[in-house]
């Protein structure tokens, strides 16, 4: 049960390093990285709106910030999930309107997460 606190509590740190850094306009943050949309070739997926996220841990709060602070960047994410038709045609098989597309989270295992307004 410690292991299950330790993993959780090293998780929270690093999401909170990784959102607390606002994107230089030379680096792409976490949430908005366009590279692993450019590698997508059929990978597992999955797909959040950020409402529907628990809005008092704060993970919701600083996504909802940081897509309201940064729409040039929303903006390229979304023109770069338009350029791979793939993945494009597979948002939209679930349902996924492109421009409620607003960040992205890529997991260990490479597989990546669409927030959607």
């Amino acid at each position: 049960m410690k292991r299950i606190g330790l993993v959780g509590l090293l998780s929270a740190l690093a999401l909170s390093l990784t959102i607390s850094t606002p994107p230089a306009a030379e680096h792409e943050s976490a949430f908005f990285a366009r590279a692993p949309i450019h590698a997508w070739h059929g990978q597992h997926f999955t797909v959040i709106r950020i409402d529907s996220l628990n809005e008092f841990d704060g993970f919701r709060g600083m996504l909802e910030n940081w897509t309201s602070s940064f729409p040039d960047q929303v903006e390229a994410l979304q023109a770069a999930i338009l350029a791979n038709r793939p993945l494009a045609a597979a948002l939209r098989a679930k349902g996924v309107q492109i421009r409620n597309v607003v960040a992205i989270q890529q997991g260990f295992n490479g597989n990546l997460v669409f927030y959607l307004r």
